[in-house]
């Protein structure tokens, strides 16, 4: 008798936050990378978006 290729079980649909959770992490989220983004870009990223904006020839 052929044996019946094994089922994998169903993903759970992912978990949903309740809205106050989700302002909490965004606040921590700004707070740990406000310095990071205000921060000037060093000089080899400059470089990098300068080369990706460049259009192609």
């Amino acid at each position: 008798m052929p044996k019946e290729p094994s089922r994998l079980p169903e993903t759970p649909p992912p978990a949903q936050l309740k809205p106050a959770a989700r302002r909490q992490i965004g606040q921590s989220l700004r707070g740990l990378y406000a310095d990071s983004l205000s921060a000037p870009m060093g000089q080899r990223l400059t470089d990098l978006l300068a080369q990706i904006e460049k259009p192609d020839r």
